[in-house]
This record gives C-alpha cells, structure tokens and sequence, in this order.
C-alpha cells in the first residue's frame, strides 16, 4: 500500500474532481433558473440547495490537499529510495486535464488555470514529474525512477 500511494492519491483525485463537477453543475444550473432571495442580514437563502455549493467548496479544497499529500508521498519516496514510476503519474494526471477539457468545452483559457484546481494540480504534478525527470534521467528505466 505505501508504495502506490502517490498512484492512490491521483486515482482518488479522479472521484474528487467528478463529485466537485457534479455538485458545482447542479448548483450553477439552481442559480441560473431559480431567483435567489436574500434575508434581512443580506446573506443568499439557496434552501437545499446550499448542500451542492458546500459538497462543491469542500471537494475543491480538498483537490489543494491531494496536491500537496501528493508531492510530500513524493519527496518522501525519493528519500526512502522507493521506486516512483514518473509516466503512469504523468499518464494519470492527464486524465484529469481530458476531464477537465471536456468540462470547459475543450476550450483553454489561462484564466481557467487560476480558477481550476484540477488544471493547477495537473500542472503541479507535470512540473513535479518533470524536475524528477530532469534530476534523475540517467537512472529512469522504464519510465520508472529507481534510486539506489
């Protein structure tokens, strides 16, 4: 288990950006069709709907946790000499750039890269990928960093 844990963590990456685009979609399409009313304090009353804009805040915060476990797992495996395979990571990380290209219509805009936390953690993971890579390619067999 300890040694594919930077694997897990962009496989559980995948089910948090589908429920983070899933709860997003139902909220916007609430507020788009629906009127939104404000209390005597000024706050938004969305009703039951509020629950898809917490599932979504939450699942997009947990998107920067997932980075930064991820790069920790990484840094922790090339202390301890572990095997990290650079191109199944880099290979996963791009499935979620599709999702998200298929999310955005397949248009890319540099301001979806500030507002996405899937398009920044695809770039974190990439550049990761790539300082290891540029660090260690004398030793990659395989698309595998094995450090001895």
């Amino acid at each position: 288990m300890k040694r594919k844990i930077d694997v897990y963590l962009l496989y559980f990456s995948y089910v948090i950006e589908l429920i983070y685009l899933f709860s997003a979609r139902i909220f916007n399409n609430y507020e788009s069709t629906h009127t939104i009313s404000v209390s005597k304090t000024g706050k938004p009353i969305f009703g039951n709907m509020k629950i898809y804009l917490d599932i979504s805040m939450f699942s997009y915060y947990l998107f920067f946790a997932i980075m930064i476990l991820y790069i920790l797992f990484v840094l922790l495996k090339l202390k301890n000499k572990e095997p990290i395979n650079l191109l199944k990571n880099t290979k996963l990380s791009l499935i979620i750039l599709i999702i998200e290209l298929i999310n955005t219509g397949f248009i890319f805009h540099f301001t979806n890269l500030l507002a996405s936390s899937s398009l920044l953690f695809v770039c974190v993971v990439l550049i990761t990928n790539f300082i290891l890579y540029l660090k260690y390619k004398n030793i990659i067999q395989n698309g595998i960093l094995i450090i001895s």
